[in-house]
């Protein structure tokens, strides 16, 4: 009996946690049945040291289990990995001495014999059960949580600290009268987590609505520069249109006359023409907007550009997060062409079975400063908080943004993973 509901406990606490993870993560290391497969031998080695009896073993092990799952298995980004730990973790400590507590309150015996007393596996399951799938709710996979250091400190040290007091207090609890009382503390600290975790999704989303403000006051940068690039088209095309007939009719005196004029005055003219429809076209208005103001940009440095992109929708994204990934990737391609002779930049873009891969190369002078994986610009004042953004955005749709650095050529891939839907 003793090892059944050990058993039963910890099955029910993988479980939720698996759950939980698949719906926070974006990405997982290994398949489904490699993923249950550690699952399971974590929950076997949880089990066994169940068994054992002893509290602050069993309080490592799930640590352990928690931390392996979170951080590695599921690959979660640290903070946010370790905000998702915390939380399960003081979930679990206080799920369990509510149930003791409880418990001592129905039968009068001390909290700590209780908490190794399989008896209360039953209570403890449900109390976890409630908890686990209220914080399921309380995260969203598709939203954008950011995590920060020192909120994320502050946390983790006063959750450590609950935890500490519940399990100093729960040592003394003898009576049903403390046992109340011990109750209680843990719903008082719950309601604190509760609220903290409310204040920090409130904060992140400040932070993201200063974000959003930041990629909407780009976007209509660019959209302005690109009305400005249409009016001065059409200030040209006026102007072309009213000349028109003057040259048709010299063309036309040229052309018996002096052949050789006449070819060389058509071609000035098919320049002309040709100017005037200029600009990238594709069935995406903002993507369009993005790439024919970024190229006119980057031609004016005298930087050469090639683009081989396929006429892609991408409906399934919104416009401020097509101006984060492209603006931002013209951005620092043509920042990094200012300082070389040869300024190039090649952008491609194409949809391959399930997937939309883009890809951005350009020269560069060879210097950059690398974090693991991350690079930062060796310009003054700028941190590579563009490549950040881009890498948040593509994970935000489950995307991967792979990096290479060359001695003379840097190169950024996207992989995009269309909607099961579409």
């Amino acid at each position: 009996m003793k090892l059944g509901g050990y058993i039963a406990s910890n099955v029910v606490y993988y479980l939720l946690l698996n759950m939980f993870l698949i719906k926070v993560s974006l990405s997982r290391r290994f398949g489904r049945w490699q993923t249950y497969g550690i699952t399971a031998a974590i929950l076997i080695i949880s089990v066994a040291v169940n068994v054992v009896g002893i509290p602050i073993f069993n309080l490592l092990t799930h640590l352990g289990g928690v931390v392996l799952l979170t951080l590695w298995v599921y690959k979660n980004e640290f903070k946010k990995g370790l905000l998702y730990t915390v939380c399960f973790m003081a979930a679990a400590v206080i799920s369990e001495l509510l149930a003791s507590a409880l418990w001592t309150v129905i039968t009068g015996k001390s909290t700590m014999e209780e908490l190794t007393d399989p008896q209360i596996n039953f209570i403890h399951t449900l109390i976890s059960c409630v908890m686990y799938l209220s914080a399921m709710t309380a995260f969203n996979r598709k939203e954008q949580l950011v995590v920060r250091a020192g909120e994320l400190v502050m946390f983790v040290f006063m959750s450590v600290l609950e935890i500490f007091v519940s399990i100093e207090y729960a040592a003394g609890v003898v009576s049903r009268g403390e046992g109340a009382k011990l109750i209680a503390i843990l719903v008082g600290f719950l309601a604190l987590d509760v609220y903290f975790i409310i204040t920090m999704r409130r904060i992140a989303d400040s932070y993201q609505a200063r974000y959003d403000n930041g990629l909407l006051h780009k976007q209509i940068e660019i959209q302005l520069a690109h009305y400005q690039e249409l009016e001065k088209n059409y200030a040209e095309g006026r102007k072309v249109i009213h000349d028109i007939k003057k040259h048709l009719a010299i063309l036309s005196e040229l052309k018996s006359e002096e052949p050789d004029k006449a070819s060389q005055y058509r071609r000035m003219i098919e320049a002309d023409v040709d100017s005037l429809g200029g600009g990238f076209t594709c069935s995406n208005r903002i993507l369009a907007i993005v790439m024919g103001q970024k190229i006119a940009a980057a031609e004016a440095q005298g930087i050469d550009i090639g683009t081989d992109v396929e006429d892609i929708e991408f409906s399934f994204m919104n416009d401020l997060d097509i101006t984060a990934i492209f603006a931002n990737l013209w951005d620092n391609a043509i920042e990094a062409c200012e300082s070389v002779t040869n300024k190039w930049i090649k952008v491609s873009a194409e949809q391959r079975g399930g997937f939309i891969l883009i890809t951005f190369r350009n020269s560069y002078d060879g210097k950059l400063i690398r974090n693991g994986r991350k690079f930062r610009s060796t310009k003054s004042g700028h941190s590579g908080v563009g490549l950040t953004i881009i890498r948040s955005t593509v994970e935000k749709y489950g995307g991967l943004l792979n990096l290479e650095a060359g001695q003379a050529e840097f190169a950024a891939e996207i992989t995009l993973p269309l909607p099961m839907e579409n």
